[in-house]
C-alpha cells in the first residue's frame, strides 16, 4: 500500500467520522471500498491513549473501531447522506502482539464480513510497516446522529 497517497488526510476525518478531538483516532483515509476500508495513525506524544510512550489495549481497539466509522463516514459522503454515529457491541478473539510506540504509524484494515440492520461485524488487522501487531472482530451498531435545536 503507498503511503505517499491518502484518499483523506487529517484535517478530513472530521468530514467522514463522528468524534472530535481529542477523540480522533484516525489520520488518514488509505482505501475504501465495499468490503475493506484501511486507514493510518500515527502515534503522537499527545494522544489520550498513550501512556509512557505506548499506546494502551483500549487506543489500539478505538482505532480499529474508527477505521470502520471511517468505512461508514465514507460510503455516506458517496451517497450524500450524513455518517452514522457506531457504538461497539463487542470485541471478539482480540490478540494484541504488541504495544506501538509514539511516532510509530499504524495501518489498520477493517473487512467487512455482514452488515445488516444497523449493525455492521468486520474482522480488523493493524499493521505497523508489515508487521501484525493487532486483530480481532469487533460488532458495531449504527444509528443516525439526532438532531439538537
Amino acid at each position: 500500500m503507498n503511503l505517499n497517497y491518502l484518499m483523506f488526510g487529517k484535517d478530513q476525518m472530521e468530514q467522514l467520522i463522528p468524534q472530535r478531538n481529542p477523540m480522533v483516532m484516525v489520520d488518514g483515509l488509505l482505501n475504501s471500498d465495499e468490503q475493506s476500508t484501511t486507514s493510518t495513525l500515527t502515534i503522537l506524544e499527545e494522544n489520550m491513549f498513550v501512556q509512557q510512550d505506548f499506546l494502551q489495549e483500549s487506543g489500539i481497539i478505538e482505532n480499529m473501531a474508527q477505521t470502520a466509522a471511517l468505512r461508514a463516514g465514507y460510503q455516506a459522503k458517496l451517497k450524500g447522506s450524513t455518517p452514522d454515529i457506531g457504538f461497539i457491541g463487542a470485541v471478539k478473539r482480540l490478540t494484541i502482539q504488541r504495544l506501538p510506540q509514539t511516532n510509530e504509524q499504524l495501518l489498520t484494515e477493517i473487512t467487512l464480513t455482514s452488515e445488516m440492520l444497523g449493525a455492521m461485524i468486520v474482522h480488523a488487522t493493524t499493521r505497523i510497516n508489515n508487521e501484525v501487531i493487532a486483530e480481532g472482530d469487533l460488532s458495531i451498531f449504527l444509528s443516525q446522529p439526532t438532531k439538537t435545536n
